[in-house]
This record gives C-alpha cells, sequence and structure tokens, in this order.
C-alpha cells in the first residue's frame, strides 16, 4: 500500500512515520520519519475566533441594551399616559362634584320648597315628594361616579372605606342593623376603577336582595385583603332560601357572579332555609391578578350601570 489519505485532519504539526515488516517477520521504521503541518483555515485562526466570539458577544450586549431600552420607552410612554389619564379622570370628577353636584343640591332645596308650599294645590304635594326622592336619587348616583372617577380612590382601603358608609347609609332607613366587621390597617393594594366599580355594583346588589328577599334582622359587612387576595363577604340572619329556585326567581345572584367573573374572581353563596344567606366575594390581587384589571385602570372607563339606584 503506497497511498495514505486522513481526511478532516485539524490544523497543526505532525509527523508521518512508516515501518516496514520484513522476511523475518519484524517491523523496522523507516527513516526518516516526514513532518508535516496543516495550515488553518481563515476562520480556524485562534485569533480571528477570539474576534468572533468577542464581536458575537458585543451584538448580543447590544440587543439586549437596544431591547431594554425600548422596554424602558414604552413603559415610560404608558406612565405617561396613565397620569393624563389620571389628571382626566380628577378633572372629570372634580368638574361632575363642583358643577353638576350644586346644581343638584340646588333643585333638592327648590322641590323641598315646592314641598312646603304646596298644600293648597291638589296633586302638587305628592309630585314635590317623588321630585325630591328623584333628586336624592340623582345626588346618589352621582356621588358615586365621583367616588369610581377619582383615582385616588384606587385602592383598597379606600374601596373598604366607601362600602363601609354605604352600607350604614343603605340600611339605615330600614329595619336591619347593619354590623361590619373591616380592619383599620387594611394593606393599600391598588384596585382600578373598574375593578371597584364592579365591586361596589356586586355588593350592592347583595344588599338589595337581603333588604327585599332576607328578611333579616341584622346584617354584616365583612372585608379581608391580603398581599394576593381581597374578599368581601355579606352575611345576614335572615330566612335563606334553596339555591335553585331561588337563582331561576331573578335576584341577581347571576349578575354578581359575573361582575367577579369578569374580573378574575368569584362568588359564592350559601344559604339555607331558616338559616340566613352568606355571599363571599374573592377577587385576586397583584401578581395574581388578570390583566383585564390593569387594563381597566388605564383607561378608567365606566361600563353600564354607572348610576345605579340610591338606598331604600
Amino acid at each position: 500500500m503506497r497511498s495514505w489519505y486522513y481526511n478532516r485532519l485539524p490544523p497543526g504539526q505532525y509527523e508521518f512515520e512508516v515501518q516496514v515488516g520484513g522476511p523475518d517477520g519484524r517491523w523496522r521504521a523507516a527513516q526518516p520519519a516526514l513532518k508535516l503541518e496543516v495550515v488553518p483555515r481563515f476562520w480556524e485562526r485562534r485569533l480571528v475566533q477570539l474576534l468572533g466570539a468577542l464581536l458575537f458577544l458585543v451584538t448580543v450586549a447590544v440587543v439586549v441594551r437596544t431591547r431594554e431600552r425600548m422596554k424602558a420607552r414604552r413603559r415610560l410612554r404608558q406612565l405617561e399616559i396613565q397620569q393624563s389619564l389620571e389628571q382626566e379622570r380628577r378633572r372629570i370628577a372634580r368638574d361632575l362634584h363642583d358643577d353638576l353636584g350644586s346644581n343638584l343640591t340646588e333643585i333638592q332645596f327648590l322641590s323641598e320648597e315646592i314641598q312646603r308650599t304646596a298644600d293648597a294645590q291638589p296633586g302638587a304635594q305628592q309630585r314635590a315628594i317623588r321630585l325630591n326622592a328623584k333628586v336624592r336619587q340623582t345626588v346618589s348616583a352621582m356621588d358615586q361616579i365621583v367616588w369610581t372617577v377619582n383615582p385616588r380612590n384606587d385602592s383598597v382601603p379606600n374601596l373598604a372605606s366607601f362600602l363601609s358608609e354605604y352600607a350604614q347609609e343603605f340600611f339605615r332607613p330600614t329595619s336591619i342593623r347593619c354590623r361590619l366587621d373591616v380592619p383599620v390597617n387594611l394593606p393599600e393594594q391598588a384596585l382600578s376603577a373598574m375593578a371597584r366599580h364592579e365591586i361596589f355594583l356586586a355588593v350592592k346588589e347583595a344588599f338589595n336582595n337581603v333588604a327585599k328577599h332576607a328578611a333579616a334582622g341584622e346584617t354584616w359587612l365583612r372585608i379581608r385583603c391580603s398581599a394576593r387576595e381581597l374578599e368581601i363577604e355579606i352575611e345576614d340572619n335572615g330566612c335563606g332560601f334553596e339555591a335553585g329556585p331561588r337563582e331561576s326567581a331573578g335576584n341577581g345572584l347571576g349578575n354578581m357572579g359575573r361582575r367577579l367573573g369578569g374580573l378574575g374572581g368569584r362568588t359564592e353563596i350559601s344559604s339555607q332555609p331558616g338559616r340566613g344567606t352568606r355571599v363571599r366575594f374573592v377577587l385576586p390581587l397583584g401578581d395574581a391578578a388578570p390583566a383585564v384589571q390593569g387594563k381597566a385602570g388605564a383607561d378608567g372607563a365606566l361600563p353600564d350601570d354607572a348610576s345605579g339606584a340610591a338606598p331604600p
């Protein structure tokens, strides 16, 4: 054999030595050995490889830095938009409170004056009473809208304070005694205007059910909050109900579930005839909150049912 082939030999210094076998069966090295050098290609040179690795690292660093700067710019734009929206929400809340609120208050005073001087006209007294009641409902609805729009209220403590005051006002004209179980120092968890509005309407629906259907002597509003979850519970000592037939009666249980479900939360209702009813609203917070909550807070929009009815 007079030819040898070596494929894909790495660059470097080599020494080729041949041994020859004789008739006596012994192997002898042929002299002299052949020295060879495989010259590396351009891209196989160590310096080129080091420069290529350095260029790759620099390119990766530039790409990462560029992406981080783009993310920072997007976050900055989002913060600017958020601040602009909050300023607009403050302006709307201020205008509603100052302009519309003062006008409604004046109308209420005028209706009370008409009510006092309408004794001589048949039917005028009742019309004045209805007008006064409607104005009170409108003022209450406007206060709810102002509270929802104002970005200063976008937190759990503000929601708890508003719900506590609303519960006291709601049940004051009724024979139902309202008890509050709300911690003094609730965590300053953020809540969007959409979340606050939907929670308020769900709680309001639960209050309406207690007032209309429960035949209760007492009701409790309990609020608990952790880093990941807000829990609001309305319980009464009324007549209770069977879940199936009551749900089909159209008392708003489905609406409460849909409102919390739209926020990524849940509604739990437990009741037995003669043992009262417990409605529990659970809303995820912080990292556990769904994206829709943050989005709602960014646009500050209000859904339908923004006005609502005044307490009985």
